[in-house]
């Protein structure tokens, strides 16, 4: 079995650091946290989570152009810096609300409620580690892909799910531990608090992980390229081709008879016909 790249384990640190962090917070307790600290209000709930998606949409342009025009390991350096940034302003946003909204936040909802500043500053941090992630994310993409030997890259990504989907289930498993030994039964403020901070320090590994890639570590032009004709992607369009142009290769000898009669133009155009069938759909014309 050839030796790992470096950059492939640096991946594998990463993507289980990263998915067990989300799952013991992201997924399991932060909408709880915001609906909240927004006045228990479904309707800012929904604009904080649509603004988290927003908020990946120009940064990933941005990262893309930049994994073409820099080193790709300073880019994705750069988005774990800005994403420790906002971590470490998310912490102080939760931590700094605990002892002076923990009795208010569990209060009854009320319609004249005003939206909780710690709720904007709690929001704007989401956002902002989104688009961080986001910028760095085409440039690890590209830098995973060429680090793999040609041929390697469905067993490498294969693999890359089979941990991402064990460490996402181990999160939850955490969180569901956390209140069941230690917070309690009821999903208070305090207690969600505690699980988010908890969670985002299961992260720091990741952010670590940013620094780690080394775009002298991949393999880049020493490796040969991929022969189309050897792809089984590549081949499928030949195998559809094929089984649709079964019964119109009958048709064509048909014709192609009836234009050797004729002068032979419906020969050649059966043979035409036959090629485009039969021939790869990059080769056609």
């Amino acid at each position: 079995m050839p030796q790992m790249n470096w950059n492939v384990k640096v991946a594998y640190v990463y993507c289980i650091s990263s998915s067990m962090a989300w799952s013991i917070w992201g997924d399991s307790v932060a909408a709880a946290y915001i609906f909240l600290i927004s006045g228990r209000s479904n309707k800012f709930l929904g604009y904080s989570e649509g603004a988290q998606g927003v908020a990946q949409l120009l940064p990933g342009l941005l990262g893309g152009w930049l994994a073409d025009t820099h080193r790709r390991d300073r880019v994705v350096a750069f988005s774990g810096t800005l994403a420790a940034f906002f971590g470490v302003a998310l912490i102080l946003v939760v931590v700094s609300g605990l002892a002076s909204e923990a009795h208010w936040l569990d209060e009854p909802y009320r319609k004249d409620a005003a939206v909780s500043w710690r709720y904007l500053l709690f929001t704007a941090g989401l956002c902002g580690e989104s688009a961080a992630w986001a910028i760095g994310g085409a440039a690890e993409e590209a830098l995973i892909a060429d680090s793999v030997p040609t041929g390697g890259r469905t067993a490498i990504y294969t693999r890359f799910m089979i941990v991402e989907c064990l460490a996402e289930s181990v999160g939850p498993l955490i969180a569901a531990a956390l209140f069941y030994f230690w917070l309690g039964e009821h999903w208070t403020a305090r207690s969600l608090a505690t699980v988010i901070v908890i969670g985002m320090f299961c992260d720091v590994p990741s952010v670590v992980c940013a620094y780690l890639y080394r775009d002298g570590e991949a393999l880049g032009k020493t490796i040969p390229a991929v022969d189309p004709s050897s792809t089984s992607l590549l081949l499928i369009p030949q195998v559809i081709s094929y089984r649709r142009g079964a019964g119109k290769d009958e048709r064509g000898g048909a014709g192609a008879a009836r234009g050797r009669q004729g002068g032979g133009r419906g020969a050649a155009g059966g043979a035409r016909g036959k090629y485009r069938e039969h021939c790869p759909w990059w080769r056609r014309r």
